[in-house]
């Protein structure tokens, strides 16, 4: 029986990548089971963690212009973990080849993006906990942002004009986006935490460059969806590290790989 647990998780799993960009859904540590063995304050309930993320946005939708986005980001994330139920994060890294496309003026343009560093911080918690059943409820807020970011190139109705083609081209384009989402956890094994719930989750993106004495504004977007779904796995082989593999589908399409390492 747990076999087939196992079996249609992977499955639901694999089926929400090939169909699912809001950031992805942090897992408590303490969903996770993660165990503190070097630092640890059990007088203020503090532990501290480590861990290391790539993120692969394939396609968010976005509400003007018929406009999408898509990125990859990698990052590198600090948590506190307090009363071994909530957890503090911040993550700090870089994307990857970010890219709009949008219908402008009867064109199709894309902005082709450079690379860029991102922030991100979140709070997360184990809301409740059946021990008997190994069930687990949580919840995850959390805010990115990618700024200022210039542009590699620009593709009007199929032509591209690389940077060097366009001299004095300004182009600046912005991402945020904030989410909220609640989730429940299964424990089936000792290393392996199956999970799914529903997130809500909101985007401003705006990109404009001129050329040729027209003007190319994508606006400012919002996400065309705000409610999703994600699916993932935690998988857990010692105590103080886990390796967790997440697909978020309906208002984005994205996968994500996070190694998370508590002190």
């Amino acid at each position: 029986m747990k076999k087939l647990w196992i079996l249609g998780l992977v499955m639901i799993f694999l089926s929400a990548y090939s169909v699912a960009s809001a950031a992805p859904v942090d897992v408590p540590t303490a969903v996770q089971g993660l165990k503190s063995k070097v630092f640890e304050s059990k007088d203020l309930g503090l532990a501290l963690s480590v861990g290391a993320e790539g993120d692969f946005v394939n396609e968010r939708e976005l509400d003007e212009s018929d406009g999408e986005a898509e990125f990859n980001a990698w990052g590198g994330k600090i948590i506190l973990s307090l009363i071994d139920r909530f957890d503090l994060y911040t993550t700090l890294g870089q994307v990857v080849d970010p890219e709009y496309k949008a219908k402008i003026l009867g064109s199709d343009v894309i902005f082709e993006l450079e690379d860029k560093f991102f922030w991100s911080v979140g709070l997360n918690a184990l809301l409740y906990e059946q021990k008997d059943w190994g069930v687990k409820l949580f919840a995850d807020a959390k805010f990115r942002s990618v700024k200022d970011m210039a542009y590699e190139a620009l593709i009007i109705d199929g032509t591209k004009y690389t940077k060097s083609q366009l001299a004095g081209l300004e182009l600046d384009a912005k991402w945020k986006e904030w989410q909220v989402a609640l989730g429940v956890a299964k424990q089936l094994a000792n290393y392996f935490i199956p999970y799914g719930g529903i997130k809500f989750s909101g985007v401003e993106a705006s990109a404009k460059a001129t050329y040729s004495g027209t003007t190319y504004d994508l606006g400012s977007a919002d996400a065309d969806k705000v409610v999703g779904l994600f699916v993932g796995c935690a998988i857990t082989p010692f105590e103080s590290f886990s390796i967790d593999l997440q697909g978020r589908f309906i208002d984005e399409t994205a996968f994500s790989v996070r190694g998370t390492f508590k002190f």
